[in-house]
């Protein structure tokens, strides 16, 4: 059995933290004892866990990435693509020069990116521009509107064969005459959403999300499978608005298109976009991929993978600036760690300090000409000393520079200072702001290991993978460590601290974001923000003490808003009962929020995840119909009237209640993510939605039940999650029983090429969804499936297997290699299995999935005689969805529930959104059970 010390240090950490919060619940009180050991846990846990990592010399590594290529292009122009003979900037698989920038021959006129015209019989490769909101502008693409036809070959002759598009997504054949097509019959109509018929233009689709290639849907002829054009409709402006618009991309040379009253002419397609005087274009390389579905199959064709983007701009000499937004990083070698000075192990990529020749993949042609001499790398016996550094290597005569940097996995000595200081700190300030109050001592001690775990995930997650900027990781999540905490301490039940106490909380959050910007670099606007707020709000309370103790005439306290907004409101009828009952309004606005957003093609996120605003509301609004359930109840001694209408209006005040629930929770948690295919997100929250409301519906303190009818308002709410459940397996099921027949039906061996090539048809038209199905029902029998993602998910599971396996982990940043398929997911989906199970082993995520556990039950407990109090009902329902997505999510890493892409809160350490959510949601417990009245004594 593999044992490492960081997971016997984690378990015992999480373990003693909830021993810790359920004795404070017990006790009524925290004591001077258990607020000392909640400042230290914290920061134990980090210490402990970097120096066993350093102790196993698990930093020290060198890495080399390209910042930029600066060009002067009016000699030679700046190119991107497969080349490395001549390209600057080289992504393999990539034709040659696929996106070029230039000077026009017009005097005074600025840099012009151009992509080249994709040649027959290849993969088709295009640039794209980013304009507006994530709207992508295909170069190359033409707008084709109802009227328009094309012809692919031939088109001069007597009998061209032409398709005239209608508006409605058909290619109908006809024949060119007397200037017009004359259609003979309609074509198969493509895949198309245009959802909102109120709002013309309104889309779902996007160019990435689906392309229609012309070959599915022209009459099989020669012409018609060689060609290689395809139809899209663009994404629009904004959230999709003018995006039901189609264009066409028809690289064939011969083809021809005749306007609505016009005359046939060649294709003419922009394939140039002038680069702008300020700020940077976007340029995206993308490749077309098509589904080879069979004829008859519903659904989009094809899309458009990403494969570069790029940031194009001009400096100050008007050179262009090309930055990569994915890093191109490789790893020089290894130096002597922070301290042991092995000789064994200086710089492995090189024999001596100056041999070290750059080399990066990504570099070709002039590029890599310019960057060619050795790196000023530190001797061995000192590289353990460096840090970073930036070198810009080609000369300017050359018209060729490259903007390099060189820095090496440290041992992040400002973890330690800010964690042992900030535990100092804390202890002080919390036995003044907290005192007695177990509730918001605990959830602050929570979120304070949850945000150690998350210090200790970015440092795990930039070892492991080089396209990461440990820097980065670093700041943002050690500023947070430190400043999300302080933020909730400033708005503490108990402000009336001395007035030094704020003053010290406000430059104690200043002086660790001024001391990580200069270790590492300076943190997201997101996590500004969160120090901004933390400061703000010290700032304010420190103010509010000063005019406290100067005397009540000066100590005058500010109005709200709520003051303000009262009189403006609208009176009588609806609005009265919406003022009286607030939980109607949040209910309904996340409905057309969430309904606004599918509308507009938004599955997940917007600019931060949907479910960052959407969950929150779901809540606030549950709370208050849970509480407003509690006050409406019916005397239980309520006799059966003896006439049927009466009846009626006696079930129906006890049923109306707990049914209105679970519709609402269905429609909310189950229909309306389904409806853009969000079954992550029905799967990890309805669970914990539906078990609050159910208890809390089943055992309602304020008008108590008699037992017998308990079942009877918790049912509702348990039949809606348990029919999900039931329902989503018999699909699953049934799914893979009808693709299977198929599969084996037409697999018979003595088939020929024909019928086979239409079994690797039907197996590609599996989506992500029902694979990951399949995999969860019957994963033995997904080796009948040749599509390439069930094989992707098979690697994964042999993957997750492997992360998941230690009872106690590998060690602390002594997790397994990430493979091709678990790379870009480390951080998100498989979070909890590559850096949590992995590092620490499963009996760890145990202890960690048992203090929330520990933490929502002692909440319930110390604020039991608040009942259905809404503001307690928001808080205990915040903490069990915090607690059941954690579980659900590694339960699925763990491969014992059907998978769902979503992360463990808290942990995703390269994620705002992730921050922000998990946030929300503390900050709902927070404010929603910290200024309750707490039960004493048991």
């Amino acid at each position: 059995m593999s044992v490492s010390a960081s997971g016997i240090v984690f378990t015992g950490v999480f373990l003693a933290a909830a021993l810790l919060i359920w004795g404070a619940a017990k006790a009524g009180r925290v004591g001077p004892g258990r607020l000392l050991l909640g400042a230290v846990l914290p920061a134990l846990l980090l210490a402990a866990c970097l120096v066993i990592a350093l102790g196993q010399a698990r930093f020290g590594e060198f890495r080399l990435t390209l910042n930029a290529v600066k060009a002067d292009v009016t000699g030679q122009p700046l190119r991107l693509g497969g080349d490395p003979e001549r390209d600057d900037i080289v992504t393999e698989g990539l034709q040659a020069g696929l996106l070029t920038v230039e000077t026009p021959e017009t005097a005074d006129a600025r840099p012009r990116l151009r992509a080249t015209a994709p040649p027959p019989g290849r993969p088709v490769q295009l640039v794209a521009v980013e304009r507006g909101f994530k709207r992508l502008e295909v170069l190359g693409s033409i707008p084709i509107r109802g009227g328009d036809a094309i012809c692919l070959s031939e088109c001069e002759g007597e009998g061209a064969r032409w398709y005239r598009f209608d508006a409605s997504g058909r290619l109908d054949p006809g024949e060119l005459e007397h200037g017009q097509v004359e259609v003979h019959g309609h074509g198969r109509a493509m895949p198309r959403r245009a959802v909102l018929r109120l709002i013309p233009g309104l889309v779902f689709w996007t160019p990435t999300q689906a392309i229609q290639p012309l070959r599915d849907f022209l009459p099989p002829s020669p012409q018609a499978r060689a060609q290689q054009g395809f139809l899209f409709q663009d994404g629009g402006v904004g959230l999709g608005l003018g995006g039901a618009r189609w264009r066409l991309v028809l690289p064939d040379r011969e083809a021809r298109i005749l306007r609505r009253g016009g005359a046939p002419e060649p294709l003419r397609p922009d394939l140039t976009v002038d680069l702008p005087a300020r700020g940077e274009l976007k340029a995206v390389l993308l490749e077309a991929r098509f589904y080879d579905l069979p004829a008859d199959a519903p659904g989009r064709r094809g899309r458009l993978v990403e494969r570069r983007s790029a940031r194009l701009g001009l400096d100050d000499q008007d050179w262009v600036v090309a930055r990569l937004d994915t890093p191109a990083t490789t790893v020089l070698g290894t130096c002597p760690g922070n301290g042991d000075m092995n000789a064994a192990r200086i710089l492995t990529a090189r024999a001596a300090a100056s041999s070290t020749v750059v080399s990066l993949p990504s570099l070709g042609g002039a590029a890599a000409a310019a960057a060619e001499g050795a790196l000023p790398l530190p001797d061995p016996g000192a590289c353990a000393e460096f840090t970073r550094g930036a070198l810009e290597r080609g000369e300017p005569a050359d018209g060729r520079t490259v903007q390099l940097k060189i820095e090496r996995l440290a041992f992040p000595w400002i973890a330690l200072v800010v964690a042992l200081a900030w535990a100092l700190l804390s202890w002080r300030l919390q036995a003044r702001l907290l005192g007695e109050r177990s509730v918001a001592w605990s959830l602050v001690f929570a979120l304070q290991l949850l945000l150690g775990v998350r210090v200790l995930v970015g440092l795990s997650g930039a070892a492991v993978d080089v396209t990461l900027a440990p820097d980065r990781l670093l700041a943002d999540s050690l500023t947070a460590y430190v400043a999300a905490p302080a933020l909730f301490l400033a708005f503490s039940p108990r402000g009336a601290a001395p007035w030094p106490a704020w003053g010290g909380l406000a430059l104690f959050v200043a002086a660790v974001l001024a001391g990580v910007m200069q270790a590492a670099q300076r943190p997201t606007a997101f996590v500004l923000a969160l120090v901004a707020l933390a400061v703000a709000a010290a700032a304010f309370q420190l103010v509010a003490n000063l005019r406290a103790a100067a005397g009540p005439a000066t100590g005058t306290r500010l109005g709200g808003l709520g003051v303000r907004l009262p009189p403006l409101w609208p009176r009588g009828g609806l609005w009265e009962r919406l003022r009286a009952e607030p939980w109607m309004a949040l209910l309904a606005l996340a409905v057309l929020l969430r309904l606004g957003l599918a509308l507009a093609g938004v599955k997940e996120r917007l600019f931060i995840a949907v479910s960052a605003v959407y969950t929150p509301l779901l809540i606030l609004g549950f709370a208050g119909m849970i509480a407003a359930a509690a006050r409406a109840l019916p005397p239980p001694d309520e006799p059966l009237p003896p006439r049927l209408q009466d009846r009626l209006g006696w079930a129906a005040r006890r049923w109306a209640w707990p049914g209105g629930f679970a519709l609402l929770l269905f429609v909310t948690a189950v229909l309306l993510p389904m409806f853009v295919s969000d079954t992550g997100y029905a799967l990890t929250t309805l669970l914990p939605l539906a078990a609050v409301g159910a208890w809390r519906l089943g055992v309602l303190s304020d008008s108590p039940l008699p037992p017998r009818r308990r079942w009877a308002w918790s049912a509702p709410a348990a039949a809606v999650a348990a029919a999900f459940l039931a329902v989503f397996l018999i699909g699953a099921v049934s799914n893979w029983s009808l693709s299977a027949a198929s599969i084996h039906a037409a697999g018979d061996p003595s088939v020929d090429d024909r019928a086979a090539l239409a079994i690797l048809g039907t197996a590609a038209g599996i989506d992500d969804n029902r694979a990951r199905l399949l995999q969860f029902v019957a994963p033995e029998r997904l080796t009948a499936v040749g599509a390439a993602s069930t094989e992707n998910l098979r690697v994964l599971a042999a993957h997750l297997s492997d992360y998941t396996s230690p009872p106690l982990g590998r060690g602390y940043m002594r997790n397994a290699p990430l493979g091709a398929i678990v790379a870009p997911v480390h951080l998100s989906d498989n979070v909890s299995a590559v850096h949590l199970m992995s590092d620490f082993g499963r009996v760890s995520a145990a202890a960690y999935l048992a203090l929330l556990a520990v933490l929502t039950a002692a909440c319930a407990r110390l604020t039991r005689a608040r009942g259905s109090d809404p503001r307690r009902l928001a808080g205990l329902l915040a903490l069990s969805v915090l607690f059941g997505v954690a579980a659900y999510v590694i339960l699925a890493n763990l491969q014992l529930v059907l998978f769902t892409g979503r992360n463990v809160y808290l942990m995703a350490a390269a994620s705002g959104s992730d921050l922000l959510e998990g946030l929300t949601l503390f900050a709902l417990a927070f404010f929603g059970l910290a200024g309750l009245r707490e039960a004493r004594n048991g």
